[in-house]
């Protein structure tokens, strides 16, 4: 529809000003991607990309990005077995962090 073009541009735009920054052309193939539109060697490449996005969101504390991102690799390639394990140990990490704050909440 008409937003995913005007989202698409305001990644691009965001792209201009950090070139550096891979995380925007990430999400212009995840919103491709969702289209059903990116071919099968691109989804292998922006399988790997955003697996690795999904790392760098998990070294930054980011358990949430990191989870949504392996989920996604692993839906573009589901060959990354990397990937599974490091949804798994975030999953894990992920639950232990709820089980903490639940139990304070409780004290």
């Amino acid at each position: 529809g008409p937003h995913l073009s005007e989202a698409i541009t305001c990644y691009q735009a965001a792209q201009k000003l950090n070139p550096d920054d891979s995380a925007p052309e990430i999400r212009i193939a995840t919103v491709r991607h969702q289209q059903g539109e990116l071919s099968q060697i691109d989804q292998l490449n922006y399988g790997i990309q955003v697996y690795e996005l999904g790392n760098q969101q998990k070294q930054a504390s980011d358990l949430d990005g990191a989870i949504e991102s392996y989920h996604l690799a692993i839906e573009m390639d589901p060959s990354l077995t990397d990937a599974r394990e490091a949804l798994r140990i975030a999953m894990q990490e992920h639950n232990n962090i709820t089980i903490k704050i639940s139990r304070a909440q409780q004290q």
